[in-house]
């Protein structure tokens, strides 16, 4: 189980029965969390709340339970095509009006202002699962919760291609995350706790870092080294 400082919480409710799989009994349940924590009607703490219980429950999750998670996602909270469509037409009509008018005006022929269809049609085009990610983002621990969301998302991309328009939206959020802007340069040493060289180790892409003794001796008091860390992940280089 990856989902970090979720993992206590989850093993209390595989404890009480919950099944990793998600059958759907579990899947109906999960489905009212997420539809209560994505209801524009509550507050946005109320909102946050709801929402790390469904990071929680993602966290007891298995294999098979991740595949159906993902599936579900897909199918229930993506764009409201309907609405997208009327927006979209809305749209094209006050800018037909806009540019047509002389002198022109950015108002519709519905007397809606230009600006005010392209603001519903942007609305209606934002799958309702980027909400969810956004959610999670905003929690305690939740972007490292996000990071390992997306790890498993491409594990499934082979065999569910169906599943890439929601790996593509979870993308863009990290990638507003991670913005160079956003993170902090830390100095590394071979006093640096022992967890971060770790991760060190595993993580460095372009020269492999064969053993312990090969990250000390790059770590020398004559060389320099330096990782960046996201301040919601500040133990991951």
């Amino acid at each position: 189980m990856r989902a970090g400082q979720f993992g206590q919480a989850a093993s209390v409710l595989l404890r009480a029965g919950t099944a990793p799989h998600l059958p759907e009994r579990d899947l109906r349940r999960l489905d009212s969390q997420i539809e209560g924590c994505l209801d524009p009607r509550i507050g946005e703490v109320v909102a946050r709340l709801r929402a790390g219980e469904v990071a929680v429950r993602y966290a007891t999750l298995d294999q098979m339970g991740r595949q159906r998670f993902f599936r579900h996602l897909a199918d229930r909270y993506g764009i409201d095509v309907g609405a997208a469509t009327q927006a979209a037409a809305a749209f094209q009509t006050a800018s037909q009006q806009f540019t047509t008018e002389d002198p022109p005006r950015a108002v519709g022929s519905a007397g809606l202002p230009l600006e005010t269809t392209r603001g519903k049609l942007r609305d209606t085009l934002q799958a309702r699962w980027d909400r969810l990610f956004q959610l999670f983002c905003s929690l305690d621990g939740g972007v490292k919760l996000a990071v390992d969301l997306r790890a498993d998302l491409l594990e499934e991309l082979s065999s569910s291609p169906e599943l890439a328009p929601l790996e593509a939206d979870l993308h863009r959020t990290l990638a507003s995350l991670f913005n160079i802007g956003l993170l902090n340069l830390r100095t590394v040493t071979w006093d640096t706790p022992a967890s971060f060289l770790e991760k060190l180790i595993r993580y460095e892409a372009v020269h492999e870092i064969t053993s312990w003794a090969d990250l000390q001796n790059r770590l020398q008091p004559d060389r320099r080294c330096y990782a960046f860390v996201h301040p919601g992940m500040p133990d991951e280089p």
